[in-house]
């Protein structure tokens, strides 16, 4: 056997063991981007610092470092946001803390996380928001809709978009084909064929043809 040969040899060696050794090694699944609370407190610095992991096929949760904060127990998880990270059981969506303690229990087959202190959750085709103690603040009854930005959330009523407040009342009401969530006070909708921007008065800015 030539050393070209050896060589080529060793190296398939060197690369199967790689491979063995990181068999069982924690994965981070970056799903989506951490959300902090503006005001910080304990509970969300620490859960913030949380990313999930996996082990064979349930996921659970560990610091930066690698170290199992949270062991794998569940089907599916998600980033913290708001101080509580949504996890799927047995086919239903809750929210645990940042000790894998359930806030909200398993309960929802379609829910988001949480944004500015609301969750997104469907019922019956229609969409409502909880809170993070798992309170119905606004009931479902819009047929679509978004995380809240900026304090507004577009839904979709009877066809056509608008925004809602926290308190689930239109500051501006249905009449846009399409409406973005707000970011920086601007908002990108779609108004009789016609893209443009809004502000949070509801002051239109369209495109240049």
């Amino acid at each position: 056997m030539d050393r070209k040969t050896n060589r080529i040899l060793i190296f398939v060696v060197i690369v199967l063991t790689l491979i063995s050794i990181s068999e069982g090694v924690y994965i981070f699944k970056l799903k989506q981007t951490t959300n902090e609370l503006q005001t910080p407190n304990a509970r969300t610095e620490y859960s913030s610092l949380l990313v999930p992991y996996r082990e064979g096929i349930l996921w659970g949760f560990a610091d930066r470092n690698g170290n199992i904060v949270i062991k794998p127990q569940f089907e599916d998880v998600w980033f913290f946001t708001d101080g509580l990270a949504k996890v799927r059981l047995k086919r239903l969506y809750g929210f645990i803390d940042a000790k894998g303690n359930f806030v909200i229990k398993p309960q929802f087959e379609v829910v988001r996380s949480f944004s500015e202190g609301l969750a997104l959750f469907m019922k019956n085709g229609l969409f409502g928001f909880i809170d993070t103690k798992g309170n119905m603040i606004i009931a479902p009854q819009f047929e679509n809709a978004m995380d809240f930005k900026e304090g507004l959330a577009p839904v979709k009523k009877n066809g056509l978009w608008g925004y809602i407040d926290k308190s689930g009342k239109f500051v501006i009401e249905p009449m846009y084909t399409f409406a973005s969530t707000f970011e920086n006070g601007i908002a990108h909708i779609s108004f009789n064929g016609i893209d443009g921007y809004i502000n949070k008065n509801n002051q239109k800015f369209f495109k240049d043809n």
